[in-house]
Protein backbone atom coordinates (compact mmCIF):
# COMPACT_ATOMS: atom_id res chain seq x y z
CA UNK A 1 0.00 0.00 0.00
CA UNK A 2 3.10 2.37 -0.09
CA UNK A 3 2.14 3.71 -3.64
CA UNK A 4 -1.33 4.74 -2.61
CA UNK A 5 -2.72 6.13 0.54
CA UNK A 6 -3.33 4.25 3.63
CA UNK A 7 -7.00 2.89 3.90
CA UNK A 8 -8.54 4.82 6.88
CA UNK A 9 -10.92 2.96 9.37
CA UNK A 10 -13.92 4.93 9.93
CA UNK A 11 -16.29 2.92 11.78
CA UNK A 12 -18.09 -0.62 12.91
CA UNK A 13 -21.48 -0.75 11.46
CA UNK A 14 -24.03 -3.03 13.80
CA UNK A 15 -26.84 -4.23 12.03
CA UNK A 16 -29.77 -3.56 14.84
CA UNK A 17 -34.19 -4.62 14.23
CA UNK A 18 -34.67 -0.24 15.73
CA UNK A 19 -32.08 1.79 14.61
CA UNK A 20 -34.17 5.05 16.24
CA UNK A 21 -34.23 2.43 19.65
CA UNK A 22 -30.46 1.86 18.79
CA UNK A 23 -29.28 5.06 18.97
CA UNK A 24 -31.66 6.69 21.10
CA UNK A 25 -29.19 4.48 24.52
CA UNK A 26 -26.14 5.92 23.02
CA UNK A 27 -26.99 9.12 22.52
CA UNK A 28 -29.10 9.83 25.72
CA UNK A 29 -27.23 7.79 28.37
CA UNK A 30 -23.86 7.37 26.24
CA UNK A 31 -23.59 11.01 25.26
CA UNK A 32 -22.84 10.68 21.44
CA UNK A 33 -24.20 13.26 18.72
CA UNK A 34 -25.72 11.97 15.15
CA UNK A 35 -23.51 13.15 12.59
CA UNK A 36 -25.00 11.18 9.58
CA UNK A 37 -28.84 9.82 9.10
CA UNK A 38 -29.33 7.75 5.58
CA UNK A 39 -32.95 5.28 5.06
CA UNK A 40 -30.67 2.61 6.00
CA UNK A 41 -28.16 4.19 8.65
CA UNK A 42 -27.75 6.20 11.24
CA UNK A 43 -23.91 7.03 12.74
CA UNK A 44 -23.01 8.41 15.93
CA UNK A 45 -19.68 10.18 16.95
CA UNK A 46 -18.18 10.52 20.61
CA UNK A 47 -17.82 14.59 21.04
CA UNK A 48 -14.47 13.69 23.01
CA UNK A 49 -13.00 11.06 20.97
CA UNK A 50 -14.40 11.23 17.50
CA UNK A 51 -15.04 7.29 17.78
CA UNK A 52 -17.81 6.36 15.68
CA UNK A 53 -20.33 3.60 15.48
CA UNK A 54 -23.31 3.01 12.65
CA UNK A 55 -26.64 1.40 13.21
CA UNK A 56 -27.72 -0.05 10.14
CA UNK A 57 -30.63 -1.61 9.00
CA UNK A 58 -30.21 -5.22 7.67
CA UNK A 59 -29.04 -4.94 4.39
CA UNK A 60 -25.29 -6.47 5.11
CA UNK A 61 -26.71 -9.42 6.32
CA UNK A 62 -24.25 -9.93 9.16
CA UNK A 63 -24.49 -8.40 12.72
CA UNK A 64 -21.91 -6.42 11.91
CA UNK A 65 -18.97 -4.72 10.07
CA UNK A 66 -16.05 -2.83 9.82
CA UNK A 67 -16.14 0.59 7.51
CA UNK A 68 -12.59 1.33 5.26
CA UNK A 69 -12.88 4.54 3.47
CA UNK A 70 -10.24 5.10 0.45
CA UNK A 71 -9.44 7.51 -2.16
CA UNK A 72 -8.67 4.64 -4.29
CA UNK A 73 -11.61 1.99 -4.72
CA UNK A 74 -10.12 -0.14 -7.34
CA UNK A 75 -6.55 -0.30 -5.94
CA UNK A 76 -8.38 -0.65 -2.77
CA UNK A 77 -10.07 -4.09 -4.07
CA UNK A 78 -6.97 -5.19 -6.16
CA UNK A 79 -5.13 -5.49 -3.06
CA UNK A 80 -7.76 -7.16 -0.90
CA UNK A 81 -8.64 -10.05 -3.85
CA UNK A 82 -4.63 -10.09 -3.59
CA UNK A 83 -4.80 -10.93 -0.08
CA UNK A 84 -7.74 -13.43 0.03
CA UNK A 85 -10.64 -11.23 0.38
CA UNK A 86 -13.97 -12.05 -1.02
CA UNK A 87 -14.38 -8.74 -3.19
CA UNK A 88 -17.75 -7.84 -5.38
CA UNK A 89 -18.10 -5.00 -7.42
CA UNK A 90 -18.53 -1.42 -6.13
CA UNK A 91 -21.70 -0.24 -6.52
CA UNK A 92 -23.27 3.03 -5.95
CA UNK A 93 -25.43 4.13 -3.00
CA UNK A 94 -28.31 6.58 -3.21
CA UNK A 95 -25.88 8.94 -1.60
CA UNK A 96 -23.68 9.17 -4.71
CA UNK A 97 -20.86 7.19 -2.57
CA UNK A 98 -19.26 3.70 -4.56
CA UNK A 99 -19.04 0.91 -1.77
CA UNK A 100 -18.12 -2.72 -2.20
CA UNK A 101 -19.00 -5.47 0.75
CA UNK A 102 -16.39 -7.25 1.07
CA UNK A 103 -15.36 -10.09 3.61
CA UNK A 104 -11.77 -10.37 4.64
CA UNK A 105 -9.80 -13.78 4.49
CA UNK A 106 -11.71 -14.72 7.86
CA UNK A 107 -14.86 -13.80 6.71
CA UNK A 108 -15.36 -10.43 8.73
CA UNK A 109 -17.94 -7.95 6.10
CA UNK A 110 -16.06 -5.05 5.26
CA UNK A 111 -17.81 -2.31 3.56
CA UNK A 112 -15.30 -0.31 1.54
CA UNK A 113 -16.00 2.94 0.24
CA UNK A 114 -14.99 6.02 -1.66
CA UNK A 115 -14.05 8.91 0.18
CA UNK A 116 -15.30 11.56 -2.86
Amino acid sequence: MSEMKRLQFTDTMIRVDSIDDAAGFWIDVMGMKEIDRSESGIMLEDPDTQQRVTFIDTYINSRYALALATDDMQETLRLFRENGASVPEPTEADSGIEYALCRDPAGIPVMVYTTG
